[in-house]
């Protein structure tokens, strides 16, 4: 009985990680728009509802580039209390 509650218990604990690592928030390394703004669903992978729509910064003109601080962003979420961004190294 409890040799089966504690493969019960594993397989509850495999999945639930396995699931929170396919939608935890990350941060994209390269970002492309086609409009006026940069919003926090367009910089955070897994970003959903109103949040993602939140606007970050101006986009940059149309057929240019930009870049953006990685602390400089993670500071933008941060004031608009999404934390817990995995940014996987990038710079």
């Amino acid at each position: 009985m409890i040799r089966a509650s504690l493969l019960a218990l594993a397989i509850v604990l495999v999945t639930t990680s396995t699931a929170l690592t396919q939608t935890a928030p990350v941060l994209r390394a390269n970002v492309n728009v086609s409009g006026d703004l940069v919003r926090i669903g367009d910089f955070v992978e897994h970003a959903t509802g109103d949040v993602a729509q939140v606007a970050l910064f101006r986009a940059p003109d149309l057929g240019t580039t930009g870049a953006v601080p990685v602390a400089q962003v993670i500071d933008a979420l941060r004031s608009h209390s999404v934390i817990g961004v995995a940014t996987n190294d990038i710079r």
